[in-house]
């Protein structure tokens, strides 16, 4: 697994975690990210054909953010459960 800045994680998660952002925008992202270890993450984040020619740390790390998002996405599923019950 890569170790990355506080920053180079911050431009990770946001690549990771939004998806439907425009390509400039990704690219732009990528641009911003500091080390060529994080860009190399950024880059197999990005694009599965990237990712399946990467070495086994720069795949860790991608699975890491991307088990990151679906933990992220499945806890605002349960908060939004919690909260209609709660309505209720």
């Amino acid at each position: 697994m890569i170790r990355l800045t506080p920053h180079d994680s911050s431009v990770m998660t946001a690549l990771a975690q939004f998806t439907g952002v425009p390509p400039e925008r990704k690219r732009a992202l990528l641009d911003a990210l500091e080390s060529t270890e994080a860009r190399e993450v950024g880059a197999a984040l990005l694009d599965r054909q990237v990712y399946h020619q990467a070495p086994p740390r720069i795949r860790d790390t991608v699975d890491y953010f991307l088990r990151w998002v679906e933990n992220n996405k499945r806890l605002g599923r349960e908060r939004e459960v919690r909260r209609r019950k709660s309505r209720a």
